[in-house]
Formats: structure tokens, sequence, C-alpha cells
């Protein structure tokens, strides 16, 4: 089973609970695990609503100028391959380099 929110949270949850609604969403969390762990972690709050206003970020990026978005992949493959060669690997940090090379073509 996939790792549920209650086990992985950040600071944002103390003061942004619909933020951290949204870095679950990014995660791959399940809806209803969601809906749950919010109603544990922020009493009183309306787990629909956070979900909304989570969904209106994601419409919010989905505007962003494509020269923005191209820019934080070409960072994302940057940081990938630094995370990899700092663990050693050095598959994965080629497989960065081709696709990289490849969205370059």
């Amino acid at each position: 089973m996939a790792e549920t929110p209650p086990e992985k949270t950040t600071d944002l949850a103390a003061t942004d609970p619909a933020g951290q609604v949204f870095l679950w969403l990014i995660e791959g969390q399940r809806t209803e695990d969601i809906v749950r762990v919010v109603a544990e972690k922020y009493p009183g709050s309306n787990p629909d609503c956070l979900l909304a206003d989570a969904m209106s970020r994601f419409e919010i990026v989905a505007d962003a100028d494509t020269k923005v978005i191209k820019g934080w992949c070409f960072e994302s493959f940057r940081e990938l391959y630094r995370r990899m060669v700092d663990v050693g690997d050095y598959k994965g940090a080629i497989a960065v380099i081709k696709e990289l090379r490849k969205e370059c073509s």
C-alpha cells in the first residue's frame, strides 16, 4: 500500500492546509486518504474546500508560460542528475542525460 499522508507532512502543513493538500496530491496520495487525514489533522476544516483550493492551484500552474515550464523542466533534470550522482546512481544519471538530450533534439 502506498504511503499515506499522515506519515509525510511539511512545515507548510501548520500554516497552509490547502498547500499541504496540494503537495499530497502531487505525491499521488489517494483522495480518500487525504480526506481522512484532513479530518484528523485539521478538525473543523472542510476537506472538500481544501481539495478545491488545491485543485485551483493546478489550474493556475496550467496557465504558466511554456518558457517557464521548459526552464523548470531543465532545472529539475539538473537536480535529478545531481542527486543521482551524489548517491552513485550513474545509470540513472545517464538516463537523465539521455532524456534531456532527446528533449533538446
